[in-house]
Parts: C-alpha cells; sequence; structure tokens
C-alpha cells in the first residue's frame, strides 16, 4: 500500500503531493497527475509537478523523445486535459513538442 492509500484527509493528501514534487523523476509525473481529477488537492498535485516537469524540460530531445513514446507522451496529454495552470500547460506543451 502507499502512503495516499492511508490518507484519508486532503491535508494528508496535499503534504504527501508536496514530498512527491521534490523527487527528481520522470516516473513521478505518473503518479502526482493522477491526482488532477481530485478538485480538494488538484491545486497542490498541479504544483508538484513543477518540479519532474521543469527535469524533463531540460532533458535532451532525443531522451524525451524515448520517455514520451515509452508511455509518458499519454500522461503529459492527460494533464493537458485536466489542468487550467498556464504555467504547467506551457511547460507540458514545450515538453511535447521537444519530443516530436
Amino acid at each position: 500500500l502507499t502512503a495516499m492509500e492511508y490518507a484519508t484527509e486532503a491535508s494528508e493528501k496535499r503534504m504527501i503531493l508536496s514530498g512527491l514534487g521534490r523527487i527528481e523523476s520522470t516516473e513521478v509525473i505518473t503518479v502526482i497527475a493522477q491526482y488532477l481529477d481530485d478538485p480538494d488537492i488538484k491545486a497542490e498535485a498541479q504544483a508538484a509537478l513543477r518540479r519532474p516537469l521543469g527535469e524533463l524540460r531540460d532533458t535532451n530531445a532525443e531522451r524525451t523523445k524515448r520517455m514520451l513514446d515509452g508511455g509518458l507522451r499519454e500522461t503529459l496529454n492527460d494533464i493537458l486535459e485536466k489542468t487550467d495552470n498556464t504555467r504547467l500547460r506551457n511547460r507540458v506543451t514545450e515538453i511535447l513538442e521537444k519530443g516530436k
């Protein structure tokens, strides 16, 4: 079981998302993105995506394309559908363009 499965309060979930956002890993993007559907923690999920998306944005184009082709493209498209955060949308769009 994960920490999110034990968290019952929105405040607990926000704290977990905050910690996840400090992880510099592309895998964490998929984990965090699944919480964009929850209005109680959506803002924290969007904030938590900034750092790992920044890491991905700063990766070279060839590696970015490999990661996108490996399944991350679907997650990033989901983020675009679910977020209303302009800065986050711009970052995701930049990554998708880079990985074409």
